[in-house]
């Protein structure tokens, strides 16, 4: 959705821009714009503007040059928004940012691309759809944006959690790129555990402790990232475990103090 005070229906345009209220549509949307102010943003309307335009069509009641777009009104709006010194329109979705991005490329407005890539790595889009943002970035090859996006993703199953809608907004790269980003990750967890774990004289190591890191890796393997939950669950382990009666050195007494934090540790650095 997006939102504006600007209306364009100034007193002083020289040409009309002509948009479908819905693609295909044969009703229309007249937006009453500044030729000066589209040239110096966009090198394609420059070059549009230069070339003289069909004759009006009879019922047309004005003198201006009317110039046919074929976006539809919804995105062409928020798009001119951008493009004129004035507020920002709202942009809460990501299917209209996908639509924007894909306007901003056509018309050459590098200004607005700029924009709109922050906008698309806003706190917002990553809590709520870092799988949406991830896919924009990769499909307008932004790889600083894919990169922001990837560890907003570890939170989520990609291959039972995904939605239909997003797999079908991705190629096949894209999908097997943040699948790849996963594994690696689940690698770099795995190695944080096992050095952790090396990190402790083989002699002071009790069997509460090999079987802590048994745990820890069976619950690394079997999701994408750790979970809040998986996270409370190796807590909750190193409290079953108790004392193992190994002279000090069991989970209780010494892993939960030492052990735990040093994985935790390494896996924050991640």
């Amino acid at each position: 959705m997006s939102t504006c005070s600007y209306i364009f229906e100034g007193p002083d345009p020289d040409v009309i821009l002509r948009a479908p209220l819905q693609p295909g549509s044969d009703e229309f949307k007249d937006f009453h714009v500044h030729k000066l102010i589209l040239s110096v943003a966009s090198i394609t309307f420059r070059d549009t503007f230069s070339i003289p335009q069909p004759p009006r069509h009879p019922l047309d009641d004005t003198t201006l040059d009317v110039v046919q777009v074929s976006e539809s009104a919804d995105v062409f709006e928020p798009f001119l928004q951008l493009v004129y010194p004035v507020d920002p329109p709202v942009i809460n979705d990501l299917r209209l940012m996908d639509d924007l991005f894909r306007v901003a490329d056509k018309y050459a407005t590098k200004g607005i691309t700029t924009r709109l890539k922050e906008r698309l790595v806003s706190p917002s889009f990553l809590k709520d759809d870092p799988i949406g943002v991830f896919t924009i970035a990769c499909r307008n090859n932004l790889d600083e944006e894919a990169r922001l996006a990837v560890p907003h993703t570890f939170t989520m199953d990609v291959v039972s959690q995904i939605s239909e809608e997003r797999l079908h907004a991705m190629t096949a790269k894209t999908y097997h790129h943040l699948l790849t980003e996963h594994a690696i990750r689940r690698k770099q967890l795995i190695s944080a555990i096992d050095t952790a774990w090396r990190s402790f004289d083989p002699q002071t190591r009790c069997r509460c402790m090999e079987r802590l890191r048994e745990k820890v890796q069976i619950h690394v393997y079997g999701t994408p990232f750790l979970y809040k939950e998986t996270l409370e669950s190796i807590l909750s382990l190193v409290e079953q475990f108790g004392s193992c009666g190994s002279g000090g050195y069991c989970i209780k007494s010494f892993g939960r103090s030492s052990f735990l934090p040093s994985v935790m540790s390494r896996i924050r650095a991640l």
